[in-house]
């Protein structure tokens, strides 16, 4: 929450929202919740836009965001496609060299 706007005035922690339930609190209970479904809400449409930010730090969250660009993807495209043809062709060539050993 902190990362993502910070914590709203109105949150309660649970041990706070028994006593705001025992003290009959019922509007501060509402209000909590509220609270808390706008984050929900906030942090889904964050992660739709690709906007959420995450305590997360590493390789992998580097190699998320760096595969998510198209330049990254074209480039993955064409090695496959290249990886692809040359297995073809090196298939072909030991396929030809058997069949010229077994004569």
């Amino acid at each position: 929450m902190e990362l993502n706007g910070g914590i709203h005035r109105q949150f309660l922690v649970g041990e706070e929202e028994v006593q705001a339930f025992q003290n009959n609190e019922f509007i501060r209970m509402h209000n909590s919740t509220l609270a808390k479904v706008g984050f929900f809400y906030s942090v889904i449409r964050r992660l739709s836009a690709g906007s959420l930010r995450t305590a997360s730090r590493g390789l992998g969250v580097a190699l998320d965001k760096m595969f998510e660009s198209r330049a990254v993807k074209a480039v993955a495209l064409a090695a496959t496609v290249l990886g692809i043809g040359v297995g073809a062709w090196q298939m072909y060539l030991w396929l030809s060299d058997l069949g010229a050993k077994g004569n």
